[in-house]
C-alpha cells in the first residue's frame, strides 16, 4: 500500500477489549498481539487509534502498552438517566479514560451515537463536550452517526469536528444522500468504518452464516464484479474507502498481526468504486444492529 494511503488509516481497537465483529473467529486479541499489531503500525506510518470507553478493556490494555506515539480518539457512552450534572458527568467519564489509557488528552472525544444530542440534555451535553476543549482534555469533538438521517435531526448550531460514519462497498449512504460533500464542506473532518462490514464482505461464501443467504443476487453481484475487476474483497474493500476524497480516515480493526500485514501489502488501485454498483441495499444487510445471524 501506498505511504500516503497508510496514513489515512486508523486501527479500531473494538476487538483489543471485545469480542467483536461478524467474522471474528480468535475472540479478544492478547495484550502481546496488541503490542505487535501497534509496532507495525506504527513502524509503516499510521499515527491514528480509534477506541471507546465501551469497549471492555481495551484503554486499559493500550494505556499498559504505551500510546506516546499515537493520536487517540475514544467515544463517550450514552448519558444515565439518572445523572443530574451532564458535564460532570462527562468530565468523570473522560478522566477515567485518561487514567486508562495514562495519557493526559486525546486528539478526540465523540459521542458513541449521534442521537444522544436529540433529547432533553441535548444543550447541555453539548456544552459539556465544548467544555472538554477549553480545559485541555481533547484537541477535538464530534460523533458517531449510522446513517444520513442522524445528521438531518441534529440542531444546525451544533457542529462537530470530526463525523465518523460507516462506510464501505455496499453502504454508499452518506455519499449518495450528499452528506460526505456537506461535512467536507463546512470543514469537518470525516472518519469512516465498517469498510469491511464487520468481515463480512471478506468472508469466503461457505463461511458466511445463513441469515446472510437471504440476498444470494447481492453475492452474485458482488463475486461476478470481483471476478470481472480482478480484485480480492480486502482490495475492493481498501480501495474503495481510501481513495475517496472526501474521506480523512479510515478506520481498520484487525484480529491479529497477520491481517494488519495483509492490509500494508495490499495493492490499492486508484479507482474508487462506482456507488451506483451496489446502491439501495437492504438496511438488514449494511447495518449490523439489525443483524440476527443466530
Amino acid at each position: 500500500m501506498q505511504a500516503e494511503l497508510r496514513k489515512k488509516l486508523i486501527i479500531g481497537t473494538a476487538q483489543f477489549g471485545l469480542d467483536y465483529g461478524i467474522s471474528n473467529r480468535s475472540g479478544i486479541v492478547s495484550p502481546r498481539e496488541v503490542e505487535s499489531i501497534l509496532s507495525l503500525a506504527s513502524a509503516q506510518g499510521i499515527q491514528f487509534l480509534d477506541t471507546a470507553m465501551s469497549y471492555g478493556k481495551a484503554e486499559t490494555v493500550l494505556g499498559d502498552i504505551g500510546l506516546d506515539e499515537w493520536q487517540l480518539v475514544t467515544k463517550l457512552p450514552p448519558v444515565p438517566e439518572e445523572t443530574a450534572q451532564v458535564e460532570d458527568w462527562v468530565t468523570d467519564q473522560i478522566t477515567g479514560s485518561l487514567e486508562r489509557l495514562r495519557q493526559s488528552s486525546v486528539h478526540a472525544v465523540l459521542l458513541h451515537n449521534a442521537s444522544d444530542l436529540l433529547g432533553a440534555r441535548a444543550a447541555q451535553l453539548y456544552a459539556a463536550l465544548q467544555a472538554l476543549k477549553e480545559h485541555g482534555y481533547t484537541r477535538k469533538i464530534g460523533w458517531s452517526v449510522y446513517g444520513p438521517d442522524d445528521l438531518e435531526s441534529l440542531p444546525p448550531e451544533m457542529t462537530a469536528d470530526i463525523v465518523q460514519a460507516p462506510f464501505n462497498v455496499f453502504d454508499n449512504r452518506f455519499l449518495q444522500s450528499g452528506w460526505l460533500d456537506r461535512l467536507k464542506n463546512c470543514g469537518t473532518e470525516i472518519h469512516v468504518r465498517s469498510i469491511f462490514l464487520q468481515g463480512l464482505l471478506l468472508m469466503a461464501e461457505d463461511t458466511r452464516p445463513q441469515y446472510f443467504e437471504r440476498w444470494p443476487e447481492v453475492w452474485t453481484h458482488w463475486k461476478h464484479w470481483l471476478n470481472t475487476e480482478n480484485l480480492s474483497p480486502m482490495q475492493a474493500c481498501l480501495g474503495h474507502a481510501l481513495n475517496c476524497p472526501q474521506i480523512d480516515h479510515v478506520i481498520v480493526g484487525v484480529e491479529d498481526l497477520n491481517q494488519l500485514t495483509q492490509i500494508l501489502d495490499m495493492e490499492i488501485g486508484q479507482t474508487l468504486t462506482s456507488s451506483e454498483l451496489f446502491s439501495d441495499m437492504p438496511l438488514e444487510l449494511i447495518n449490523p444492529t439489525l443483524w440476527k445471524p443466530n
